[in-house]
């Protein structure tokens, strides 16, 4: 399985470089979210918040098909989240439908990679996590460009 690797630096200047798209930052929380993205998303609602700043935001729902259109974002950023879902395969592939590209960042100990293997020291190996794994690959491969 081939893994691609990129830091987050490198990402912040590949977003700031290409400001026309439309970036979701799902997962965002207050404190830690991505200031390259122009669409907010989170189970908190940060809506005051972010409105505040003058940054679009919703509020999604756990459990339940995110409330975009299909193919709606150019990019959208994952940091920390995947962690915290229950259903990985459901969840990526609602990912999938909403973005044209993607990047899914998953926590290391360096906190600075992209770096799949992490989810199978953190959840086990199973069937279905390495089915994952593969949609995730698979994903990343096909969509993105850098």
């Amino acid at each position: 399985m081939i893994l691609k690797r990129t830091s987050r630096d490198y990402q912040k200047k590949w977003l700031r470089e290409n400001k026309n798209l439309k970036i979701l930052d799902l997962g965002c929380s207050l404190n830690n979210y991505w200031s390259e993205a122009n669409h907010f998303a989170d189970l908190d609602d940060f809506s005051q918040e972010f409105g505040n700043l003058n940054l679009k935001f919703t509020q999604i729902k756990q459990n339940q098909k995110l409330p975009f259109k299909d193919k709606e974002f150019d990019y959208v950023i994952l940091s920390h989240v995947l962690e915290h879902v229950p259903n990985l395969l459901e969840f990526v592939s609602e990912i999938e439908r909403i973005s044209k590209a993607g990047y899914i960042e998953l926590p290391t100990k360096l906190n600075d990679n992209l770096v799949l293997v992490v989810m199978k020291m953190m959840l086990g190996t199973n069937g279905g996590l390495n089915l994952m794994m593969l949609k995730i690959n698979y994903f990343i491969r096909k969509k993105l460009m850098f």
